[in-house]
């Protein structure tokens, strides 16, 4: 009996975010890092045929399998108080998704 493997996505225009390692693909998300919301830059780097490189080539490395299950980083993400949502400062900054509520000092940092 043979056991079906997942194959990895496809790293079409998809780039690695030098200020948080993570993975994003250009057509969802841009030249935005959609986890600190830094742009795209000559640092970031740039996924081609099962490898990335920077576009200065100064790191070059090989994909490793289970970086596609790594959960994002959650820095700078912050809790409402008042229904619990987990939001995103990069993104949303001071007013929560989920309920409108802005940021006091009984918000805390995300979990």
């Amino acid at each position: 009996m043979s056991i079906p493997v997942t194959r990895p996505p496809p790293l079409n225009n998809w780039w690695r975010c030098h200020n948080c390692d993570r993975e994003v693909n250009y057509d969802a998300w841009g030249e935005s890092c959609p986890d600190c919301g830094h742009g795209k830059c000559d640092y970031c780097a740039e996924f081609s045929s099962g490898s990335y490189t920077t576009a200065n080539n100064q790191t070059s490395y090989d994909l490793q399998i289970g970086q596609y299950a790594r959960p994002p980083s959650m820095d700078g993400w912050w809790k409402c108080c008042q229904c619990g949502t987990d939001v995103n400062a990069a993104w949303y900054g001071d007013d929560c998704t989920s309920c409108s509520h802005h940021k006091c000092e009984d918000c805390g940092p995300a979990s």
